[in-house]
């Protein structure tokens, strides 16, 4: 890394970029290596940004008010380097953020993803039965992708549109093919086209709400009341569910696809959660830290701030390496090993810190837990493929598995349909 100036007073470190080939295969020892350096690092990647794996470093500047998440002339903050799509609420700051953040957080909470557990159930198993027979699921396209899409879907009030595979990779899955395919290539425009169409649907279900309210997120979104024109109100609705559809979906279906994969791989381990289902809540949180889905976030400097020795200049970029701080040993005794009953309420960065911390952690622990203990349940002996999965080659933002085939001794179907009937939400929050 050439000398800078503004950086004099930071190690010299290897160049890296986070969205390299190289990061991807080996982030746990790339940041290891960067972290032992310095947990504050810069690279010129990208036209320059900072990089923190550190534990400490990376809580310091999630809760700093130094660091903002706005856009800024239209360039993400959040993204490095930026995508055309704001990330709302992510991409907010006060007293927006804190506007949105409060009317949603009543619909977000741990009893209201308990109370959603039956319906997930249900999905699940409607979702393994055409398989069941056949010994054979890809394991993230066939369920957890479909199970954590209706999900979403269903919150916001589109469940129909969780129907097909096909539309599920369409629609939800858009998004983060944006934000990590190269500008300009064939899956980045497709994708793109596909937002767009999305957009569409959820601008007709917002004003269809607006005259009729259901009970479901979108009549609350369509009637938060915001400042500024019409069309920027629109497009901040618009972009709030879409996040709340597509931000949660890679995230948690890569969590419960590392998750299933782990047991795969210790046929012991996954012996005592069956026979003791109780640790099972542990152990998701265990696969939360350990594989952090939400890779890094990005923050910008509003001004100058000193961490770790580092000084970060106002209008810096600023990436926060959640999963290289979940691995940092000197905060987390044996960081870099799974341990099943480190405890459900173990301290980890993974869906991050302050008035960010994502809003959908509890519906994705949730999610997690009952798909997992569910397959647990009807295919007790599967065994995922290890030689046919397809990682993402990008982490950036999500690290990601795109399929992972799995086989098992077959078994009957529950006859379970589709679920259609959602929990009622909580009467504060309705219209």
């Amino acid at each position: 890394m050439g000398a800078d100036p503004k950086t004099a007073d930071v190690p010299a470190v290897a160049p890296f970029d986070h969205h390299a080939p190289d990061w991807a295969a080996d982030w746990p020892g790339v940041t290891s290596r960067l972290r032992d350096q310095c947990p504050v690092a810069r690279t010129d990647a990208h036209g320059g940004y900072w990089l923190v794996t550190g534990y400490d470093e990376a809580m310091a500047i999630a809760m700093g008010a130094e660091f903002m998440s706005g856009r800024v002339n239209g360039e993400s903050s959040y993204f490095v380097p930026s995508m055309p799509l704001p990330l709302i609420p992510l991409e907010s700051d006060p007293p927006v953020h804190t506007k949105l953040r409060r009317t949603l957080n009543p619909i977000f909470t741990e009893r209201m993803a308990d109370l959603w557990e039956p319906f997930i159930r249900q999905a699940t198993d409607a979702l393994v039965d055409p398989h069941i027979a056949s010994g054979r699921i890809d394991l993230l396209t066939d369920l957890s992708r479909r199970v954590t899409a209706t999900v979403n879907l269903a919150l916001v009030g589109l469940v129909e549109l969780a129907a097909t595979a096909e539309q599920v990779d369409r629609f939800v899955t858009a998004p983060g093919i944006v934000a990590r395919e190269k500008a300009g290539s064939p899956a980045y425009l497709e994708a793109i086209a596909a937002t767009e169409e999305m957009d569409d649907v959820v601008r007709q279900l917002i004003r269809d709400r607006r005259r009729a309210p259901r009970d479901d997120v979108a009549t609350v979104v369509a009637h938060i009341e915001l400042e500024g024109d019409d069309e920027t109100v629109e497009a901040t609705r618009v972009r709030l569910i879409q996040n709340l559809v597509a931000g949660g979906n890679a995230t948690t279906t890569s969590l419960i696809a590392h998750g299933l994969m782990w047991l795969s791989e210790h046929p012991a381990e996954r012996a005592e959660l069956i026979a003791e289902p109780g640790r099972l809540e542990s152990a998701v949180e265990e696969f939360i830290r350990f594989y952090s889905p939400a890779h890094c976030v990005g923050r910008r400097a509003r001004e100058d701030a000193e961490v770790a020795g580092a000084t970060i200049p106002a209008g810096e970029r600023v990436i926060l390496c959640f999963a290289a701080a979940n691995r940092d040993e000197r905060a987390i005794e044996r960081a870099n090993e799974v341990l099943l009953d480190r405890g459900a309420q173990q301290r980890h960065l993974a869906f991050g810190y302050g008035r960010h911390r994502c809003i959908g952690r509890y519906f994705a622990r949730t999610t997690a837990r009952v798909v997992i203990g569910r397959l647990l349940e009807r295919m007790p002996d599967y065994r995922v493929h290890v030689d046919e999965v397809v990682h993402y080659t990008d982490v950036a933002s999500v690290n990601g598995i795109h399929s992972m085939p799995a086989s098992f001794t077959p078994g009957r179907p529950t006859g379970a349909a589709m679920p259609s009937d959602c929990p009622p939400l909580p009467d504060k929050v309705k219209v």
